[in-house]
């Protein structure tokens, strides 16, 4: 069954993209951010594909419980991954680098602070 299929692949994509985010968020390398960003992207190609060939059960008669996991698989992709593949890794990319940046960012004291600006 398509709702199946794609609840299983899209738990295995998600918990494989948030442990790449994990080992990324908390060991900033170039290669942790790459391997985030392929995570990201697999799994935001998977949602563009699926979402998509979900609207293909929009007029089906559907159960309330069918009908809502439809509407989560839907709305769960958040931000929309583009139709071209390597628009789709290049956002995965800047998206990844974004999360490393501010991984990456350092903590200031006010009392430095106010030093910088005199």
């Amino acid at each position: 069954m398509f709702l199946e299929e794609v609840e299983s692949r899209y738990f295995d994509l998600t918990n494989k993209r948030q442990r790449a985010s994990w080992v990324e968020e908390n060991f900033i390398t170039d290669d942790t951010e790459q391997i985030a960003a392929e995570a990201n992207q697999e799994l935001k190609h998977f949602q563009r594909g699926d979402v998509q060939e979900g609207h293909e059960f929009d007029k089906v008669c559907a159960t309330a419980e069918m009908a809502r996991k439809m509407a989560c698989l839907k709305l769960a992709s958040g931000f929309p991954a583009p139709a071209d593949p390597k628009e789709q890794k290049e956002l995965a990319q800047v998206l990844a680098s974004l999360d490393g940046d501010y991984g990456k960012g350092k903590w200031c004291p006010r009392a430095m602070l106010r030093n910088a600006w005199t």
